[in-house]
């Protein structure tokens, strides 16, 4: 079978389903990074909270 340079013709559902599978990862990910940012800063995080209830 020989290779031919052209693309598959992708239907809307199935782009849809690429795109949402690529969000997944990336709000996956961000979130990961997040809760990684929180905890190395949470002492500094508290201490800003605190200024507004002292």
């Amino acid at each position: 079978m020989s290779y031919t340079g052209r693309k598959k013709f992708k239907t809307a559902r199935e782009k849809n389903k690429d795109a949402f599978k690529n969000m997944k990862a990336v709000i996956f990910i961000v979130t990961i990074a997040a809760i990684v940012y929180v905890m190395k800063n949470r002492v500094s995080i508290i201490d800003h909270i605190q200024t507004y209830f002292y």
